[in-house]
């Protein structure tokens, strides 16, 4: 039905912006396997003002063994003209 598409529902997993920014064998090793991370994207082509664009909300838990630890809030959002794929856009949120 959407020839191209490549993001969007349960297709993609938005938890990944933040894992990417994180050593992620380390977050596992120093809190048991015990952290967490909940996030919510939304994203989509707009056709009245003709941008593709992302906004993520993640909240992040990561507990120490020892234990410390640190609890994360992040939002970003990103807005290319005329990336009807949403791969520049995808991009832009990743850096």
């Amino acid at each position: 039905m959407f020839p191209g598409q490549r993001w969007g529902g349960m297709s993609a997993d938005p938890a990944i912006f933040s894992q990417s920014a994180l050593d992620m064998t380390a977050v596992e090793n120093d809190s048991d396997g015990e952290w967490r991370i909940f996030s919510k994207r939304g994203n989509g082509y707009s056709t009245s003002r003709l941008v593709g664009e992302i906004v993520t909300n993640a909240y992040l838990c990561l507990p120490m063994k020892d234990g410390g630890g640190i609890e994360v809030t992040l939002s970003a959002k990103g807005s290319v003209p005329n990336d009807t794929s949403l791969i520049q856009v995808q991009a832009q949120v990743e850096d």
